[in-house]
């Protein structure tokens, strides 16, 4: 395997409209690094200019120590699974998976040997003699994984590989995946829109909004410590409640940020609140609180009791500040 560095690089395809802005990016050898980020934010487009697909107007791409801007697809060592799993729907399963040996002259009994090794780490291997179409949806997402295994490259490229799957089947193949990749010690770079997926699967994630890395950190940082406002809004379910500075009076923050898990229901709690809405997510209630124009959602366990009518406090301590600029606010009474 190999480290990816990204370096500056921009993007647009009309000359006028950014895709990509001056992004900056690296994945370390063996690392999983999530792109994360909402429909249009440049997250496939990044992916592409990684693989070639795309020439980036300004800026680097390294693979392993060597710049690969001016190098074609096939010759930067990369495999990438597609979200459409782009199988040959003509050929067996056998063949999907050793058609790129082939096309490298490998010989016949070490295809062989490949194939059926790398089927059975998947567990596919009793479908090496069907075709595509006979196949289940997340038997077909292991063929695709099985072709870009058996090549052994550099760097892998997944495309929100999962995002065909049904809800079930995505949590096991979540849990497949961030298996397998750490058995094989691959880099890899995953595109995806689902946060469960980046925060479960990454070493790291990179939160890209309008073409631009909001922050870029451990999974457990992105969730505990969100540099921005769009961040912090972006990722947790349920969203995380952004109010207005005045909540907090003194704390000199523009926005302040609260899960709905760290907002705290007292009797003598500072704000009167009605609540409007509940909904049951499994051993937690999810309430919506009004009172004017101001709405908090709060989590309280499903066998607690409230009234119509409840008083809740904003805890400094659990509280995320934000500046004018939607930057985070690090103040010595924020402990984290």
């Amino acid at each position: 395997m190999a480290d990816l560095v990204i370096r500056n690089v921009s993007k647009s395809y009309d000359g006028r409209t950014p895709i990509l802005k001056n992004v900056s990016l690296h994945a370390d050898d063996g690392e999983i690094l999530t792109v994360l980020g909402p429909s249009g934010c440049g997250k496939s487009t990044l992916l592409r200019v990684i693989a070639g697909l795309e020439r980036a107007d300004e800026g680097d791409v390294e693979i392993g120590g060597t710049r690969v801007n001016d190098r074609e697809p096939k010759d930067r060592d990369i495999a990438m699974v597609f979200q459409s799993y782009a199988l040959y729907p003509h050929m067996s399963v056998f063949d999907n998976i050793a058609v790129s040996l082939r096309l490298r002259g490998m010989p016949s009994d070490k295809i062989r040997e490949r194939v059926h090794a790398t089927a059975q780490k998947l567990g596919i291997e009793r479908h090496l003699g069907r075709r595509p179409k006979e196949l289940s949806g997340g038997e077909r997402q292991r063929v695709a994984l099985a072709r870009t295994l058996v090549r052994e490259p550099k760097l892998f490229l997944l495309d929100e590989p999962l995002s065909n799957l049904d809800a079930l089947l995505r949590e096991r193949a979540r849990a497949e995946l961030k298996t397998l990749f750490t058995q094989v010690r691959a880099t890899v770079v995953y595109v995806t829109h689902d946060q469960v997926e980046a925060m479960t699967l990454s070493d790291r994630v990179a939160v890209l909004r309008a073409g631009q890395a909001e922050q870029v950190a451990p999974p457990e940082d992105i969730y505990r410590r969100p540099a921005t406002v769009f961040v912090a809004g972006f990722v947790g379910s349920p969203r995380m409640n952004l109010l207005s500075g005045d909540i907090l009076p003194g704390s000199g923050a523009h926005t302040v940020g609260i899960r709905p898990e760290d907002v705290v229901i007292a009797e003598d709690g500072p704000l009167e609140m009605d609540v409007a809405l509940r909904e049951t997510l499994g051993p937690n209630h999810l309430l919506t609180l009004r009172r004017g124009a101001l709405e908090v959602r709060a989590l309280i366990p499903t066998d607690r009791k409230t009234e119509s009518t409840l008083r809740i406090r904003i805890p400094l301590e659990r509280a995320h500040l934000f500046d004018p600029d939607g930057k985070r606010l690090e103040t010595e009474r924020v402990p984290r």
